[in-house]
């Protein structure tokens, strides 16, 4: 085969084959921490990032420890979606962490889990500024410190159902 057949075939796969990972972009992540060892991610990616735009053509992939997994568009979608209530201070009132009151005396590990969003800064309703930010965190026991959490009421029950829709979905996906 020639090069400009080569070339021609290389171009035509690329035009059927759906967006690869350089096309999406990180906005959400599970993390599961042992101790300080981060033992198991799940990542939602997006085709768009900006929380006030939506389109037809958005496309979604979740991985769980960097493996894709097959689930609906819609479910995916609704997750992000729900990313607008806590992704940026407007929103989400700011991120709140709370040092621990009391004293915990279990032995054993710490563990529990942090959600993180890709956090935007606005100027003049346009996105000047992005990281990736914890947003919420749940103590699986309680030696596990970090208390983090949207100051709004409604960005933090939007955080509270992403997360445990991250949840679920690890829970019936992994073996």
């Amino acid at each position: 085969m020639s090069v400009s057949k080569s070339l021609a075939a290389a171009l035509l796969l690329g035009l059927t084959t759906p967006a690869v990972a350089e096309d999406l972009h990180l906005v959400l992540e599970l993390k599961s921490h042992v101790d300080d060892e981060v033992v198991q991610v799940v990542a939602l990616y997006v085709s768009e990032i900006d929380p006030n735009k939506r389109s037809a053509d958005d496309e979604y992939r979740l991985e769980i420890d960097g493996k894709a997994v097959d689930l609906p568009q819609n479910l995916l979608a609704g997750i992000n979606h729900q990313r607008r209530s806590y992704s940026y201070d407007g929103q989400s009132g700011g991120i709140e962490t709370v040092d621990p009151a009391a004293v915990c005396m279990l032995g054993g590990p710490a563990a529990g889990e942090t959600l993180e969003a890709l956090y935007l800064t606005y100027e003049n309703h346009k996105i000047t500024g992005s990281e990736m930010r914890p947003v919420l965190s749940e103590a699986t026991n309680c030696l596990f410190t970090p208390h983090i959490n949207p100051s709004k009421l409604h960005a933090h029950l939007a955080a509270v159902k992403a997360l445990g829709q991250l949840q679920t979905v690890r829970t019936l996906t992994v073996q």
